[in-house]
C-alpha cells in the first residue's frame, strides 16, 4: 500500500513538472486549451485559477495597442498590478505607465496625461472614463482568452505618480 502512494505522489509530481515545462516552453495560453481550460490546470497543478493568470500577467507592460477598442485618442502603456475575487466577483487594478491623449475638440492637439495642462481640462473627467473604458476592453479580452466568467467584473486604475509633472 505504501509503494502504491509513493508512486501514485511521484506520479502526480511528475505530471506537475511536465506541465510547468510546458508552460514556460509553450506559454500558459497553450497549456491552458491543451488541458481542457483553465480549471482543469488549476487542478492538476493544485493552483487557484487566477492566481495561475495573476502570476502570467502580473508586472508586465502592455499598450493601447494591445487592446481591441472602439475608443480611440489615447496612447498609453500600462500593467497589471493584481487580481482579486470578491464574492462572485473579479477586480482587476492597472497602473498607467505614461501616455497621452489625443483631443480633437476644445483644445485640440495631443497632451501628456501626466501633465498639468490636460489634468486642469475641464474634460478630464471624460478622460480618466475613457481610459477605464479601454483597460474594461482589455480585461474583457483577458477574461476570454484565459476561459473565466464572473457574474461582475470591475476595473480599477491609477497613475505612476513617478510620472506626474
Amino acid at each position: 500500500m505504501k509503494e502504491l502512494i509513493r508512486h501514485i505522489l511521484k506520479e502526480e509530481t511528475n505530471l506537475k513538472k511536465k506541465i510547468s515545462k510546458m508552460i514556460e516552453d509553450k506559454g500558459l495560453p497553450i497549456v491552458i486549451r491543451s488541458v481542457g481550460g483553465i480549471n482543469s490546470l488549476s487542478r492538476i497543478l493544485n493552483i487557484d485559477a487566477l492566481e495561475l493568470i495573476e502570476d502570467e500577467l502580473t508586472g508586465k507592460q502592455f499598450s493601447t495597442d494591445d487592446v481591441e477598442t472602439s475608443t480611440g485618442g489615447y496612447e498609453f502603456v500600462f500593467k497589471l498590478k493584481s487580481i482579486y475575487e470578491i464574492g462572485d466577483g473579479i477586480e482587476f487594478t492597472y497602473e498607467i505607465i505614461e501616455g497621452e491623449v489625443q483631443l480633437m475638440v476644445d483644445y485640440g492637439g495631443t497632451y501628456d496625461l501626466f501633465g498639468d495642462e490636460i489634468r486642469e481640462y475641464e474634460g478630464w473627467w471624460e478622460i480618466k472614463y475613457e481610459i477605464k473604458d479601454i483597460l474594461s476592453d482589455f480585461t474583457k479580452q483577458i477574461l476570454r482568452h484565459y476561459g473565466l466568467n464572473y457574474k461582475n467584473v470591475s476595473v480599477v486604475y491609477i497613475f505612476n505618480d513617478k510620472n506626474l509633472k
